[in-house]
């Protein structure tokens, strides 16, 4: 499976989209927004359809041709045909325990 790395973002291929997964009516989506420049990270069609789920809180996505991540302070990723779960990465810090990455 494939991985790939945007700042505070993680995306991970996966096999399957969950049965509980809601689907979203939606072109494009921000998948986090920058909180410390006020940049986003937005994911959205290069070639064909993006379709974006939502379960447990997890954004989802089936990329049908071409897609990609862009950010402003990044270079994009491009994501092939395939399924993906977007993930905001996490940190340790030993004052505060574990917290979500800010880009």
């Amino acid at each position: 499976m494939k991985q790939y790395r945007q700042g505070d973002i993680f995306v991970q291929q996966i096999e399957k989209i969950a049965s509980s997964a809601v689907k979203e009516k939606c072109k494009q989506k921000t998948v986090a927004l920058g909180e410390v420049t006020g940049h986003s990270h937005l994911l959205r069609p290069v070639i064909g359809v993006v379709e974006f789920f939502t379960d447990n809180g997890a954004t989802l996505c089936q990329v049908e041709q071409e897609a990609e991540l862009v950010h402003e302070e990044h270079k994009p990723i491009v994501l092939k045909k395939g399924k993906y779960k977007v993930f905001q990465q996490r940190e340790f810090d030993i004052v505060t325990g574990v917290r979500t990455v800010m880009d």
